[in-house]
């Protein structure tokens, strides 16, 4: 975290912290800030695109990609001001975060809101670095921000979003419910595209078209464009009059974009000059933006990428 109270001086203890950590991540090095090209290459995913959340399979050029859905029991809705993780210590965390994680089913199998944010959240503080003074950690459910962590004393709100076009998640349902080849391709998606019906929806699927695709970096500014819109709507949200503020707040973003692989040195870079011109850091001090192989951390002075810890 950026700004800790009580950063431990001792040498050793930080390095105990390290290894800790380490042991969090499956026993291999620690996650480290790191270009976004070189993190891709890192996290196995070339570019560092990954696809639709939990029905992922690898893309077979830019224009073509495939979604795999996987089933899972639905978690039951846990009621606001419920602990979802509470460790007194580094050690403990990764244990906490494999009871508390969930596997969201499809869109058409029972998937829930609530199962999305506890499915981001788990992988957002699987996949950090922590130093001795995060902790005693503690993450609890709640609205208006959808959760509160609590880092040795410290309060931060936690906003949660999905970024998914409403024709995508429709056709994912549809998808689900099984229509259509398993096998297909990915159509490009538009901020303020026109909302089609399930017939028409059904329609393409049943088509099975390439479509237009992509060009040049016009996946790359899609993807800025649609980050920064969600980025608008939480900000109006976390000004309105009922939203609680504490010592810092934190938003987010479980990308869900239909795009191809993602080039992230182009694309985040562009990002951050938008995130700037729209005074972010006023509201939030971090933008979090997740699929399911990158974890991007973006500051006003820093970005930094991690490797997904699915837990």
């Amino acid at each position: 975290m950026a700004h800790r109270r009580g950063r431990a001086t001792d040498q050793s203890l930080q390095d105990e912290a390290n290894v800790k950590t380490d042991r969090l991540h499956g026993g291999g090095s620690r996650p480290k800030a790191d270009t976004a090209t070189a993190a891709a290459r890192r996290c196995g995913t070339h570019s560092g695109r990954a696809v639709d959340p939990k029905f992922r399979r690898p893309a077979f050029s830019s224009r073509l990609q495939a979604y795999h859905f996987r089933m899972a029991t639905p978690a039951p809705v846990v009621p606001a001001d419920s602990v979802i993780v509470s460790v007194a210590r580094v050690g403990d965390l990764a244990s906490a975060l494999r009871a508390a994680n969930v596997t969201a089913p499809g869109r058409a199998s029972g998937r829930t809101h609530y199962q999305v944010e506890i499915y981001s959240l788990i992988r957002v503080l699987a996949s950090r670095p922590y130093r001795l003074s995060d902790f005693p950690l503690k993450l609890i459910k709640r609205e208006r921000p959808d959760f509160l962590l609590s880092a040795n004393g410290v309060a931060i709100g936690v906003e949660h979003t999905e970024a998914v076009p409403q024709n995508a998640a429709k056709e994912a349902f549809l998808r689900d419910s099984g229509i259509g080849p398993e096998i297909h391709y990915v159509r490009p998606a538009a901020i303020g595209e026109r909302a089609k019906g399930s017939k028409e929806i059904r329609a393409e699927i049943e088509a099975d078209k390439m479509g237009e695709g992509w060009m040049g970096d016009s996946a790359e500014r899609s993807w800025v464009e649609a980050m920064t819109q969600f980025v608008i709507a939480k900000i109006h949200s976390a000004q309105s009059p009922d939203y609680t503020r504490f010592d810092r707040t934190w938003l987010v973003i479980y990308d869900n974009w239909p795009a191809p692989i993602l080039n992230h040195a182009k694309a985040v870079p562009l990002l951050t000059a938008e995130l700037v011109k729209l005074a972010t850091w006023s509201v939030f001090e971090r933008v979090f933006i997740l699929d399911e192989s990158v974890l991007l951390e973006i500051e006003q002075t820093a970005v930094r990428v991690h490797c997904v810890n699915q837990c």
